[in-house]
């Protein structure tokens, strides 16, 4: 006999991280994920989170741990402006 429970458990799906007075938690609607106070910065390393600009996949680094709202390698400001200086030199 089948039984229709809602489920209170977790939602699978990639959470999009973003910091605020330190904590980490997940910016998606009707998600109310967050990273505890009292586990440690290191245990966001290595965390799947979507691109705060192209709304990808990304692997939480070190790096990515400094930002607020953590962009992938491809949207990084840093790399956009290699892109671009390599651009104008004609590269």
């Amino acid at each position: 006999m089948a039984t229709n429970r809602k489920r209170t458990g977790a939602k699978k799906h990639t959470h999009k991280y973003h910091k605020i007075d330190g904590l980490w938690f997940c910016a998606l609607p009707d998600c109310t994920h967050f990273m505890p106070r009292n586990m440690p910065q290191e245990a966001m390393l290595g965390k799947r989170s979507i691109c705060w600009n192209c709304n990808g996949e990304m692997i939480l680094d070190e790096d990515l741990l400094k930002e607020d709202k953590p962009n992938c390698a491809i949207c990084s400001p840093n790399v956009a402006a290699i892109g671009e200086f390599l651009s104008q030199k004609g590269l």
